[in-house]
Formats: C-alpha cells, sequence, structure tokens
C-alpha cells in the first residue's frame, strides 16, 4: 500500500469538505432554485402555472425566458416574468418585446382577462434580422410582476400554432404571488 503525502491528505478533505458544502445548501436551500415541476414555474421572486405544449415541442434553456420550447420547424414558444414594479402601460411593455425588430406590422390587437386582470394580446409580423417572423404575444401585470408569453414563428406556420399558443395562455394562471411564495417558503 502506498503511503499519502501530507498534500493528498489535503487534498482529498477539501474535496470533502467541498462536497458537504454542496449537500448542505443544495438540502438546506431548495427554495432558492428556480424550477419547472407540475405545472407550476416558481423562484424566491415568481410563481405561476402554466400547462407545457405538448410534443414535439422541446424544452430548452434559454437566457431571455423563465421556459422555453423549440418546435422542429424552428419555432420557438417561452414565457417569461420580470417582478419590479413598472407604472408602465400594457402596450409600451408589449413594444419592449420588439426592440430589435423592423417593419413591424400589427395584425391584431384585443384585450383580455387572464388571472384576474386586464391582459393586452398582439398578433405581430415583423423582420428580425431581415427575416419575417410573427408573433403571438400575450403581456400581463400582476402583483408587482410582468408576466409575458411569446411565439415566434414564421408567418407560414402561425395557424399551425397558434391552438397550442392559445392553450398555453388560457393554462397561464398567476396565482397570489405574495400568498404562494409564503407557502413555499413555509415549506
Amino acid at each position: 500500500m502506498k503511503k499519502m503525502t501530507r498534500a493528498h491528505v489535503l487534498c482529498i478533505t477539501n474535496q470533502l469538505l467541498i462536497c458537504c458544502m454542496l449537500l448542505t445548501a443544495i438540502t438546506l436551500f431548495p427554495s432558492c432554485t428556480r424550477g419547472f415541476k407540475k405545472g407550476t414555474y416558481h423562484t424566491k421572486h415568481t410563481h405561476y402555472r402554466i400547462v407545457p405544449p405538448p410534443k414535439p415541442w422541446k424544452s430548452i434553456r434559454a437566457r431571455t425566458a423563465n421556459l422555453a420550447w423549440l418546435h422542429k420547424d424552428g419555432s420557438l414558444l417561452m414565457t417569461n416574468s420580470q417582478c419590479k414594479p413598472s407604472d408602465a402601460p400594457l402596450q409600451a411593455l408589449a413594444n419592449h418585446l420588439l426592440i430589435g425588430m423592423s417593419d413591424i406590422q400589427v395584425v391584431h390587437k384585443n384585450s383580455l382577462q387572464l388571472s384576474d386582470r386586464q391582459a393586452l394580446q398582439l398578433h405581430i409580423n415583423a423582420k428580425l434580422d431581415g427575416v419575417v417572423r410573427s408573433l403571438l404575444i400575450l403581456v400581463l401585470k400582476k402583483d408587482g410582476c410582468v408576466y409575458d408569453v411569446v411565439l415566434v414563428t414564421a408567418p407560414q406556420h402561425v395557424a399551425k400554432h397558434q391552438k397550442t399558443y392559445e392553450e398555453i395562455v388560457a393554462s397561464f394562471d398567476a396565482a397570489n404571488r405574495v400568498k404562494a411564495l409564503k407557502k413555499q417558503a413555509v415549506q
């Protein structure tokens, strides 16, 4: 049996210490991790329920969205929330999602009730890097948060994906965020 040097012992000790610290952090602070479980997305700042799209939509990670799904035809569905109080009207918040696009055309615009709040829904055609894209956008403000659900697709795929988008919007529920986060903190 080979004799261990002091450097080896220190290295193994440090590795064990790091593993113990990680395990402790995972078990003591589970509410600090964000996640999507059983149709509910939650972080320490936000909480909402949504039914994900069916196959062939595939869940992906996106830096600019809480949740995102990619279709094999290149279409993208995403939900996002930002919990900073905003006095901006819904139209201004929707316009923020269009930054970087050109030749913007509003195909359809309507208001609807969602999660006991007025929401704005838009169908937009615009160019992104010279390529025409259709966007179905929903913007909602509730309890100090702004929520959006967005479909980005080629114009010829709008009809194919509109039902899925509408099902996701219909399932969306920004339940009382404050109450949900207090309950989450107790668990």
